[in-house]
Parts: C-alpha cells; sequence; structure tokens
C-alpha cells in the first residue's frame, strides 16, 4: 500500500484530490492509504507517520506549504512531494525541497493520472520498508533494510546501518517487537539483527556482512537457529 498525505486547506480541492486519488485507485489497482490534513503545521506535528507522497497546496494560512515542504524534508528526504497550487511560478521554487512535480488548480483528471502514472511507478521502484523510531524527543525515519543490527547498551540502542552507525533512546524488547514483523531475530540480550544480512554462523558466532562478529547465547541458540532456518525456508536468503 502507497501511504499519502493530502495537505490543503480548501475543502472543496481537497474532496477533488481524494476523489481523484480513489479513482486512480479503482481503476489502476494500486492501493492507497490517505490521509487528509487541513493545515500544515498538523501534518509536521505528526512526524512519526510515514508518507510514500505527499501533495502539498502552496498557498496555506499559518504556515505556506513552501515553508512546510522545507520543514518536512528536514527529517524525511525520500517521500515524494508534489505542490498543489494556483500559480505554476511558485511552484518553480520546489525543486529546492526536491519537490517531483506540481499540479495546478483547478486540476483535471487527465493531467492528474499522467502525474500519478510517473510517481507510482517511481514508488514501486523504490520499494522499501520504512519506521519511524523515537526517543528522548528525538525522531528518524530509517529504511529497515539499510539496519544491520540492533545493539543494546547502558538504556540506549545502537542502530548499525549502510550510513553509518547512530545511538538513541529505547529499549530492546519494544524495538524487537516493532521489527520482528521485517524478520530482525534476536541472537542474545543485547542483539537484534537483520537476517538479510548475514555472512556466516558458525558456532555461537554470527558474522554480519559488514564484517562484526556478534555473540549468540546459549539459551538462545536453539531458538535463533530454529528462526533462522524457518526464514531461510520461506526464501529470503538470498545471497
Amino acid at each position: 500500500m502507497i501511504n499519502i498525505a493530502v495537505v490543503e486547506d480548501e475543502n472543496t480541492d481537497a474532496d477533488k484530490l481524494v476523489g481523484y486519488l480513489y479513482a486512480y485507485s479503482e481503476k489502476c489497482g494500486s492501493g492507497f492509504g490517505i490521509t487528509r490534513y487541513a493545515d500544515a503545521v498538523e501534518f509536521l506535528s505528526e512526524r512519526e507517520k510515514c508518507y510514500d507522497l505527499v501533495f502539498m497546496d502552496i498557498m496555506m494560512p499559518n504556515m505556506n506549504g513552501m515553508r512546510a515542504a522545507g520543514k518536512f524534508r528536514e527529517f524525511d528526504k525520500k517521500a515524494k512531494l508534489i505542490f498543489v497550487t494556483n500559480m505554476a511560478k511558485f511552484a518553480i521554487k520546489g525543486y529546492e525541497v526536491d519537490a517531483f512535480d506540481f499540479l495546478v488548480k483547478p486540476i483535471n483528471y487527465p493531467d492528474f493520472e499522467m502525474k500519478m502514472k510517473k510517481v507510482v511507478e517511481l514508488i514501486k521502484s523504490e520499494v522499501d520498508d520504512r519506521v519511524m523510531i523515537s526517543g528522548s524527543g528525538s525522531i528518524k525515519r530509517l529504511s529497515v533494510n539499510s539496519v544491520y543490527y540492533i545493539e543494546v547498551s547502558d538504556h540506549k540502542l545502537l542502530y548499525h546501518t549502510y550510513d553509518g552507525s547512530f545511538t538513541i533512546a529505547g529499549s530492546l524488547s519494544a524495538t524487537e517487537e516493532k521489527f520482528k514483523a521485517y524478520g530482525f531475530l534476536r541472537c542474545n540480550s543485547c542483539y537484534l539483527l537483520n537476517p538479510k544480512h548475514i555472512d556466516a554462523v558458525d558456532g555461537h558466532t554470527v558474522t554480519m556482512v559488514n564484517g562484526d562478529r556478534l555473540q549468540i547465547s546459549h539459551p538462545r541458540k536453539k531458538t535463533f537457529m530454529e528462526e533462522l532456518a524457518e526464514w531461510m525456508g520461506k526464501g529470503n536468503f538470498v545471497k
């Protein structure tokens, strides 16, 4: 499912855009989860929500769409952004915040459909599960596939990823609940690892593709190996 935010203060325009989205979904078979925001401030206040596509009206009270988009890009650089505006000249500045495209009001369906086809194809080609993680006032949108493993130390979580490591407050048990849906496995009380990035298992040691060697505890060994075998049996393990 593609998660979409519509940030539009005018009810008539918002209803029209949402209606077009449902029409496109029915015609093309794409599943959409749609959330409408009547205010940019409200949209930005829900940073923990992940969106694949955001339609942003430029002319809005309290905070205009261009400023809101700049703040949005501070914590989300992956979502596709399409500006909606009465005047195309304002949308040109959208490229400063990596906007995908823009729609000029009044929106017509053929133009909308053409741009939706392009952005949906791009989103589907970049399919990657993402989660929001938070702790001590910090929020970060994270690609699940980028995580090698998660380590707990002194009540803090250290995420080891493609892009380096970073620390955020949190508990491993709560994080395990979030990441087990993606196949993450617990090899001992300190590590939660992504089986996609296992390079080898030898005795009580797991070697990750980044070279890190993690210890499998004796109490966890049998369960860990069974869970890994089950995960591999589903055809997930491709080296």
